[in-house]
């Protein structure tokens, strides 16, 4: 009965249990209480004796439920790995100017245990902007959804360091990331090209709508005013690109370190 009640896909399990004297065990002696139908949530199993609904009906009922439980345990994946990734990165030892195991760096505002709250705080966003992707939606109106999750997931890090900006950058970037494996089949994961092309389709004309107007009196952060002197795009340039750094540059170091072992 717990794994019937409490699994992702245990309304689907039809589960008999024959006792010591050789009858089944109804759910009912055991405590279970009875089951309710999959396609109008009726009590007990009168739709099922009396035949209510069609093949088609239970067909689709089913794939609900299936569909439901691996979306879930999907975004729960993608996000653990967000989180993970995160945590790996600092203690990624040495990184000279970083906070690693070793030391600081150049942030003497910040240290190891601050990061690794700051991380596992952020795995429920993670997870949301997997979701977010999930819906199927257009393009524009994920990277708008992801923002506006990617805005109460700033508090949430502020809330976990006492106000410092620890992952600012990674909530932004991450997120979008994680929007995009969303968006994708599973199939698809594992090709990076596939997944930056989401990326990059999601926040087209980020740049242009981001710095419109912007001028040296409104530029107040260091991104804006670099592309106000100097016309540098940040992040944003990059992921409008598609994420080349990572695709052409970090991905192949990292591929090749392993591959020989490190």
């Amino acid at each position: 009965t717990a794994i019937e009640d409490e699994h992702g896909l245990g309304r689907l399990f039809d589960m008999d249990v024959i006792g010591t004297d050789l009858r089944k065990l109804d759910r009912e002696a055991v405590g279970g209480g009875s089951r309710d139908c999959i396609v109008c949530g009726a009590p007990g199993r009168g739709c099922a004796s009396r035949r209510l609904h069609s093949l088609e009906q239970l067909h689709r009922a089913t794939r609900e439920i299936l569909e439901g439980h691996f979306r879930e345990l999907d975004s729960c994946t993608i996000g653990d790995l967000a989180v993970e990734s995160l945590l790996e990165e600092v203690h990624t030892t040495p990184k000279p100017g970083l906070v690693d195991e070793a030391n600081t760096g150049s942030h003497g505002d910040m240290d190891l245990p601050l990061f690794e709250a700051s991380a596992k705080a952020l795995r429920p966003y993670f997870r949301q902007c997997v979701r977010i992707g999930q819906e199927g939606k257009g393009h524009r109106e994920t990277f708008d959804a992801l923002r506006r999750a990617g805005r109460e997931a700033e508090e949430t890090m502020f809330r976990a360091t006492g106000g410092i900006n620890t992952h600012k950058g990674a909530i932004f970037t991450l997120g979008i990331l994680c929007g995009a494996l969303g968006r994708l089949d599973r199939e698809l994961w594992s090709q990076p090209e596939a997944v930056l092309e989401q990326c990059a389709a999601m926040t087209r004309g980020v740049i242009a709508g981001d710095f419109a107007g912007l001028t040296e009196e409104t530029a107040v952060t260091a991104g804006q005013r670099l592309y106000l002197h100097h016309g540098i795009t940040g992040v944003r340039g990059q992921l409008e690109a598609g994420l080349p750094a990572v695709l052409y540059h970090g991905l192949p170091v990292l591929e090749t370190g392993l591959e020989q072992g490190r």
